[in-house]
């Protein structure tokens, strides 16, 4: 296979004309057949340098955002709820030690021996036996290698695992959806070749789909747990999405497939008391232990190999700007992707399995967490302060509330020679000029040093994204700050037209950097709840009245797992999705899937 570089021409994204400047970047990590160049795609604020004027907004076409969030969430439950459409594959090892899952339908089964499914949890494994389960638990004997797909990439429903159709099958075949077994045995095909062990993919939890049992796995346990009543529960409501089959059976290898053994009466093992978990019990704790790894570090058996995240975020990808254009990042999809595209992306996944080396070694996961964590809280905070007119006796104590937060987030980056400019007493806000260094020294602070010689093309494109993010924030930051600096000598009329400005900057800037931290449970869940956001195939019963929305449920409250999608077609009955809250930061409009 000739291997191409994904090189485009000139692309420049100002004034209403399309263009990209496009820069060849070499790869430092030598590919087992060829070095490979890729070409980073420079959006105007993407790709900042000393003449980048640091008040410019970011392009409506650049991705920046888009690929900070998919990337900053990977291996992280809640964002994958709530972004369900997977963009980024990303290259990942499990470590050597590491105690992987596998339930079997039936007590008289034995280690797979063709692809199968393993979980991370025992109460995961747990829900896929019947009414008696036996679980096998497994050691890594070393770090195996895996190729993870973002997004809720196990729901067989709303075109979820696209990213997976494209390296199983060149396409994406939405008629394919509930052709589990195909599905790894095609992936497994594509991975033997490359050194590749497997895959990781998300339902209400984590789970591996592994190539070969007997290469990188020991046997380290076998036991029959406690039988289950009402066992043939949920999955007799969508025979479409029925749980795994024998290892080895006519239909395939123990993956998600359609029937069960012939319901019985369940016998409770000699000595046993009282009552037995239910189904419904068995499958909620599956739920609740995949909210375990709801936010970072997310599912920490799982290492990131930053290096190597493929995302479909990349701005090289021409075919999917205009289908992206105007919409939510809930209604984003690689429908409309280009054979072309697809090509470059399935020849740079296939380049990045295969290469050897870590590339440059930057943490980009910490480094994006870091933003996040710096500024998600106290967004938030500023959004309601300039939002909820009835918390302050008038706009001058609300003014001076505001400039308080803007002071503690840029504090880190003033100079005490910065304001020298102003001793002459000129309104701070008659010239921007002297906020230049401050916003540059606010966005460059976590990637100023970085050697960019060093990256791959996948870092590249998360260091672009990096940029872009902190330089937005940034902008914004100082734009209010220009006012806010002298408000507390303002009147009343004038604080009030200030404080108006600064709530369009804030909710903008929140709309634009839409962090899934902010799509969460408030006010917070007591200490015996957990937050919950509807995960596939389930429902909290009521969800759907008030717009799948987060909500609290108790760790003990099973009904969390009621059926209530209303069969194939999604939540809200058959063909039409579910609904979520409206626009605002961290949250989707109506319409979307």
């Amino acid at each position: 296979m000739v291997l191409v570089a994904a090189a485009l021409s000139a692309v420049t994204l100002l004034s209403g004309t399309l263009a990209y400047a496009l820069e060849q970047v070499d790869s430092v990590i030598p590919d087992a057949l060829e070095q490979v160049q890729f070409a980073v795609p420079k959006y105007p604020s993407q790709s900042l340098n000393g003449d980048t004027a640091w008040d410019m907004p970011p392009h409506p076409d650049a991705t920046g955002n888009l690929i900070f969030n998919s990337v900053s969430s990977l291996m992280q439950l809640w964002p994958n709820i709530v972004w369900r459409h997977g963009h980024t594959m990303a290259l990942t090892h499990i470590p050597v030690g590491t105690l992987l899952h596998h339930g079997l339908i039936t007590p008289n089964g034995s280690v797979p021996t063709q692809p199968d499914w393993l979980a991370f949890d025992q109460e995961h494994s747990y829900i896929f036996g019947s009414q008696v389960c036996r679980l096998y638990s497994f050691m890594t004997t070393r770090d195996v290698k895996l190729l993870y797909f973002d997004g809720n990439s196990a729901a067989n429903e709303f075109g979820m695992m696209e990213t997976a159709d494209l390296i199983a099958w060149g396409k994406i075949r939405p008629d394919r959806a509930n052709s589990e077994y195909e599905r790894i045995v095609a992936l497994c095909e594509w991975a033997k070749p490359r050194g590749l062990d497997g895959f990781i993919r998300m339902e209400f939890h984590f789970e591996v789909m592994y190539c070969d049992f007997s290469d990188g796995l020991e046997l380290v346990d076998s036991i029959d747990l406690l039988p289950k009543t009402d066992s043939h529960w949920p999955w007799n409501w969508n025979p479409g999405n029925a749980p795994r089959r024998d290892p080895g059976g006519s239909q395939g290898p123990g993956g998600p497939g359609r029937g069960w053994p012939p319901s019985t009466e369940v016998t409770p093992p000699t000595g046993w008391r009282g009552t037995l978990p239910t189904a419904n019990d068995a499958i909620f704790q599956a739920v609740v232990a995949g909210s375990w790894h709801h936010r970072a570090p997310g599912e920490t058996r799982v290492v990131v190999d930053w290096h190597g995240a493929v995302t479909f975020y990349d701005p090289a990808l021409t075919s999917l700007i205009d289908a992206r254009r105007g919409l939510s990042r809930t209604q984003h999809s690689l429908a409309s992707i280009s054979q072309e595209d697809i090509a470059k992306k399935l020849e740079e996944v296939s380049h990045v399995v295969t290469r050897e080396g870590r590339g440059s070694g930057v943490n980009w996961g910490s480094i994006m967490h870091v933003v996040i964590e710096r500024y998600s809280a106290r967004l938030v905070m500023l959004n309601d302060t300039l939002a909820f007119e009835s918390s302050f006796a008038n706009a001058t104590s609300r003014a001076a509330s505001a400039r308080a937060q803007l002071l503690v987030m840029l504090t880190p980056y003033f100079h005490a020679h910065d304001f020298e400019s102003l001793a002459g007493g000129s309104p701070a806000n008659s010239d921007h000029a002297w906020l230049a260094p401050i916003a540059h020294r606010c966005a460059r602070t976590q990637t100023s040093h970085i050697p960019a010689s060093r990256l791959t093309y996948q870092e590249e494109l998360i260091l672009h994204a990096v940029q872009q993010t902190t330089h937005e924030i940034c902008r914004r930051l100082a734009l209010m700050w220009s006012d806010a600096f002298d408000i507390e000598s303002a009147d009343e009329a004038e604080a009030a037209r200030a404080v108006g400005e600064w709530g369009v900057h804030t909710k903008e800037l929140m709309d634009w950097l839409d962090w899934s931290s902010w799509q969460t449970c408030r006010p917070g869940c007591k200490v015996n709840e957990f937050c919950y956001t509807p995960t596939w195939p389930f429902v909290v019963a009521g969800d759907r009245q008030s717009g799948m929305a987060p909500r609290c449920v108790a760790l003990n409250d099973a009904s969390v797992v009621s059926p209530g999608w209303g069969g194939p077609g999604g939540p809200g009955g058959p063909g039409h999705p579910g609904r979520r809250p409206g626009r605002g930061p961290g949250r989707h409009d109506p319409d979307d899937a």
